[in-house]
C-alpha cells in the first residue's frame, strides 16, 4: 500500500526523504543528548577514580602498592590482548 502511496505523490524522491529526516530531528536531539551523558559518566568515573588514586598515594607504602597494582592490570590486559590477536 505504502508503495502505490509513493507513486500517487507528486513530489519528487528527494523532497520526500528530506521530509522524513525533518520528521527525525528529535531523534538526533536525542543522540546528542545520550552522547553527553555518556562523556560526562565516563568523566566522572576517570574522577572519581584519581581521587582514589590521590589518597592513597599520600603514604609511601600504599603509593608503590597502587603503582605495582596499576602496572600490573596494564601489564595483564596487554598480554592478553598480544595473546589473543596472536602476536
Amino acid at each position: 500500500m505504502a508503495r502505490l502511496d509513493a507513486h500517487r505523490d507528486s513530489r519528487p524522491h528527494w523532497e520526500r526523504k528530506l521530509k522524513g529526516l525533518a520528521a527525525m530531528e528529535g531523534f538526533w536531539t536525542n543522540v546528542g543528548r545520550y552522547l553527553r551523558y555518556f562523556v560526562t559518566v565516563i568523566l566522572g568515573v576517570f574522577w572519581t577514580a584519581a581521587r582514589s588514586l590521590q589518597r592513597l598515594s599520600q603514604r609511601p607504602v600504599t603509593a608503590i602498592a597502587t603503582i605495582t597494582l596499576l602496572v600490573s592490570g596494564v601489564s595483564l590486559v596487554y598480554f592478553t590482548l598480544l595473546a589473543m590477536l596472536g602476536y
